[in-house]
Order: structure tokens, then C-alpha cells, then sequence
């Protein structure tokens, strides 16, 4: 028989338990299987995040969140075999997620949207890479930066204007001032003195790692070979994306926005083709 303080123990162990159920349940992903496999129960947070109802993977097994070729290999059956023996095990594993075209596309127009005053070109500059640039000679793209930059200092020599509004006409015009007011070591990139160049990306880029340095850089971005087709058209719209924001801002160079790109660049090329 147990005693009264054996009862309260327990309860508070109860208690305990649900306290920290629910304060997982809050701020983590969870899914529940048995050890065949089957999915038992996914709180709020794991359906959310993977784009599931309840009852669409309740009883359903665990290969439905896993690519075909992981799921029919005979380390994904040895893996089940060894949790069916109550073995622990632990590792990082890649699951299938419904909707990641939709969130490709948020993370993409919230990085557009940024600048609103541009974001209407761009919008309409990554649609056309995304339908047919990606088809052009990667040389092309390579050449595209550069062509931009040539064609601002040629603006900015040519000009005879020295006052200029906050419009896309006159952003482009103090885009090209700037370029041009750079001396031959800003050009190159080793001014000692770095100049406050946030209207233009590309003569921020310029003061920064010079001309040699951003065709190697650029060079790597775009003639290195993409994983998959689909990779190799987001990083072309993505090259849209850059070289046209570098006329009027430095942002790409900022943690939040080159952070953004990068992880959704290297998501694409680093995924496998979905049948």
C-alpha cells in the first residue's frame, strides 16, 4: 500500500511530465512513432512546419517524410530493424517537405521587397531569368555585372547633370556619379580610406575587393557547375536579383540579406531532383 507522501510524489512526477510536455510541445517540431514505424501522434508545430493534417499521417509510416532513394536503401531498413530492437540511435536526416516551392518563394519576395522603390523591376527581371535566362551561356552571365558597371561610368563621364532626385532615374545618375568620382585605388581596391558608398553597391564593391576581386568572385558564382537544373535557375535569378540591386545599394553585402541568399542558393543546388 503505498503511503500518502509515495501518492504525492508520483503526481507531482505527473505533473512534472506534463509541464514539460506542453513546454515542448510550444517550441519544438515534434512527431511520435512506434517501432515499426508508424506514426502515432504531431503536435501543431511539426504539421505547420511540414505543410501535414493529423489525419493524412496518422498510422501512415515514417518513409512517407523521406525521399524514395533514402527510404528503399538498406541503411534506412537497418535503421528501423535497430529501433524495433529498442536500440538507441541518433544522426541528422533529410526529410521531404510539402510546400517548398511556396517558401522558396516567400523567402524571395520578402529579399525583393526590401527596397520597394526597386522591387517592381526586379520582380519582373527574375521572372523573365526564371522562365527563360537560365537557357543563356553561362559566359553571358558572367559578363552581366560587369556590362552594368562599364555602362554607369560611361553615364557618369558623360553626364552633365550633378543634382539628381530620389527616383530610379536619378539613383542610377548618383549610382554612376559615384562610380566615377572613385580614384584609380579605390578602383582597385586598396584605398586606405574606405569611402561611405551605400547608394552603390558597385562602388562599395569596388573599395572593397577591387576589380580583380569580384571577377573572381563572380566567376565562382556563376561558371561553377549547379548540383541540378533547378538550382542552376534560382542561381540565375538570383544573379538578376544582385546585379540589379548593386546599382542603387550595398545591401547584398549586408548579414540579413546575403545570409537569406546563400542558404536558399545552396537548399536548391543542394537538393535532389523531386520526381
Amino acid at each position: 500500500m503505498f503511503s500518502a507522501s509515495a501518492e504525492s510524489a508520483a503526481v507531482d512526477d505527473v505533473s512534472a511530465y506534463h509541464a514539460l510536455r506542453q513546454a515542448l510541445d510550444r517550441s519544438l517540431a515534434v512527431i511520435e512513432f512506434d517501432l515499426q514505424g508508424n506514426v502515432l501522434h504531431a503536435n501543431d508545430n511539426f504539421l505547420e512546419t511540414f505543410g501535414y493534417r493529423l489525419e493524412e499521417i496518422s498510422g501512415r509510416h515514417h518513409r512517407l517524410f523521406c525521399p524514395p532513394e533514402v527510404a528503399e536503401s538498406d541503411d534506412y531498413q537497418d535503421f528501423w530493424a535497430t529501433l524495433g530492437r529498442g536500440e538507441f540511435h541518433s544522426g541528422v536526416y533529410r526529410r521531404t517537405m510539402r510546400g517548398r516551392a511556396w517558401l522558396f518563394l516567400c523567402a524571395a519576395i520578402t529579399i525583393i521587397l526590401a527596397d520597394a522603390r526597386f522591387g517592381a523591376y526586379v520582380c519582373v527581371a527574375i521572372a523573365g531569368a526564371m522562365l527563360v535566362g537560365y537557357r543563356l551561356p553561362r559566359l553571358l552571365w558572367f559578363a552581366l555585372p560587369f556590362t552594368i558597371l562599364l555602362a554607369l561610368a560611361v553615364y557618369g563621364f558623360e553626364s552633365m547633370q550633378v543634382t539628381w532626385q530620389n527616383d530610379m532615374a536619378g539613383r542610377l545618375l548618383w549610382a554612376a556619379l559615384l562610380i566615377t568620382s572613385l580614384p584609380p585605388e579605390g578602383v582597385w581596391g586598396i584605398l586606405p580610406d574606405k569611402l561611405f558608398l551605400s547608394d552603390s553597391g558597385y562602388a562599395y564593391a569596388l573599395t572593397q575587393i577591387g576589380v580583380a576581386g569580384a571577377l573572381v568572385a563572380w566567376g565562382l558564382f556563376t561558371l561553377m557547375p549547379a548540383r541540378n537544373p533547378d538550382g542552376w535557375r534560382l542561381r540565375c535569378a538570383m544573379a538578376i536579383y544582385l546585379c540589379l540591386l548593386l546599382v542603387i545599394s550595398d545591401s547584398p553585402f549586408s548579414i540579413k540579406t546575403a545570409a537569406l541568399v546563400w542558404f536558399m542558393l545552396g537548399a536548391a543546388d543542394g537538393a535532389e531532383r523531386e520526381a
